[in-house]
């Protein structure tokens, strides 16, 4: 297997925790292991495959966080309206030594979702394989070893859950803080928003990823005004993927207008 570049050392440091795991292989409950456990014939198990394998799962959870805010950014710079709106709300949210309250961002807990909901990371959701027959409550019969998912973007872009569901609009998610209207949290799971996937089993780590975002645009606005150099909306497609543009490059200049100091 080679490697180029920066997965040289990416490569480097894999191998070295796997080669230490091979070493000593009690049960134990960690990715490696888990890896190796699956592994059913001995090219499988080989510890060049194995490492290869932790690079892919590696690569596989950690893209989505940073497309998620990769689409924001290009979705302010779209929308630069809500750009003084959300620097407001920041100022707003602050606690006691200047802290932002993540929780009181309603308004870009409306913003994200909101483009998350115009540019999913995949056209499918909850993607899962049949291991033996199954047949649902409406007779639908779905074979052993057929994969199943939930169309994602077609329900996000239906109108029958969204108005005008081809237009940006952070509102029709908003509630004032006086309001007896539900507050809508990007981190929200629901059918009609399989986002972060099933009601029933939705992404732990939603949370978390939600408030890195937040703070990465909290810092962003405070720090900087965005102009896109060439605006490229488009998402790149590849397969069920949809993923922000390669080429589009965004400018950061810092804030004439001082924010948060």
């Amino acid at each position: 297997m080679a490697w180029g570049g920066a997965m040289n050392e990416v490569g480097a440091r894999v191998t070295k925790m796997v080669t230490k795991r091979y070493a000593d292989l009690q049960e134990k409950p960690d990715a490696v292991f888990y890896v190796i456990d699956a592994s059913r014939t001995p090219q499988q198990r080989s510890p060049a495959r194995v490492v290869q394998q932790m690079v892919a799962l590696q690569f596989a959870s950690a893209h989505q966080l940073p497309m998620a805010l990769a689409w924001a950014i290009i979705m302010l710079c779209k929308h630069n309206g809500y750009i003084d709106m959300l620097r407001e709300e920041i100022q707003e949210s602050k606690e006691a030594g200047g802290l932002v309250s993540t929780s009181k961002l309603r308004l870009m807990d409306c913003f994200l979702r909101e483009t998350a909901r115009l540019n999913p990371l995949d056209g499918l959701s909850i993607q899962r394989k049949a291991v033996k027959p199954f047949t649902f409550a409406d007779g639908s019969h779905i074979p052993a070893g057929n994969l199943l998912a939930v169309p994602q973007e077609a329900i996000l872009r239906d109108k029958r859950y969204y108005p005008n569901p081809g237009s940006f609009d952070p509102w029709r998610f908003y509630s004032p803080a006086d309001s007896d209207k539900a507050i809508v949290r990007f981190t929200d799971v629901n059918w009609k928003f399989p986002f972060w996937g099933s009601p029933t089993q939705s992404c732990p780590g939603r949370w978390y990823a939600s408030d890195v975002i937040k703070y990465a645009l909290v810092h962003l606005l405070e720090n900087y005004d965005m102009e896109p150099v060439n605006p490229i909306y488009r998402p790149m497609i590849w397969t069920t993927a949809i993923a922000p543009s390669l080429t589009m490059r965004v400018m950061l200049k810092p804030c004439a207008t001082s924010y948060g100091k």
